[in-house]
């Protein structure tokens, strides 16, 4: 018996199954491939529509920090102002106080009859004989008023600083009060 013709019959197979996988692995690779090209479009799809988005978030961003930074610049221009009419205020209230002392020891300017002294003081000489005329307390009324209307206009200006200040960080900050 002759070995060579079963081992060609063999060989032959081999071959067949050989060129019948190769064909195969060809075919699942250009179907793979395939597969692969279209992931790849659809990744540049996802890649350009992310890319976008971020485009559009770096854009709103800079527009917020302008915002800001505008806002910012804004209140300090507010506060400045609001600091300045504060302290013209205050000196304000100051020169009142003082015209207003130098008013009443002047006698231009005169307190309401219930500010006068027409009861006896600590000792029967430092009281007026007329409520008209000044006693040895007229000096102290006076003083003491012009505080009382020093305080309250420094409490006023006061009043006003803090309510620029409110408003100047209420804009500042992009908050919208309704108006009464």
């Amino acid at each position: 018996m002759n070995p060579y013709p079963t081992l060609m019959r063999w060989g032959a197979a081999l071959v067949l199954l050989a060129l019948l996988a190769g064909g195969l692995v060809k075919c699942g690779y250009d179907k793979g491939a395939a597969a692969l090209d279209q992931e790849r479009r659809d990744h540049a799809v996802t890649k350009g529509y992310y890319a976008q988005i971020l485009g559009d978030l770096a854009e709103k961003t800079r527009v917020a920090a302008d915002n800001a930074k505008a806002a910012s610049e804004q209140a300090k221009v507010d506060r400045a102002a609001a600091d300045a009419r504060y302290q013209e205020a205050k000196s304000d209230a100051k020169r009142a106080r003082a015209d207003l002392v130098a008013g009443l020891r002047g006698g231009a300017v005169s307190l309401h009859p219930w500010w006068s002294c027409g009861a006896p003081g600590p000792s029967d000489r430092d009281a007026a004989a007329d409520p008209t005329r000044q006693d040895g307390y007229a000096d102290l009324r006076a003083t003491g008023a012009a505080d009382l209307v020093a305080g309250a206009d420094a409490a006023d200006a006061w009043i006003q600083w803090l309510q620029a200040e409110l408003i100047s960080t209420d804009n500042a900050c992009g908050v919208v009060r309704s108006k009464r």
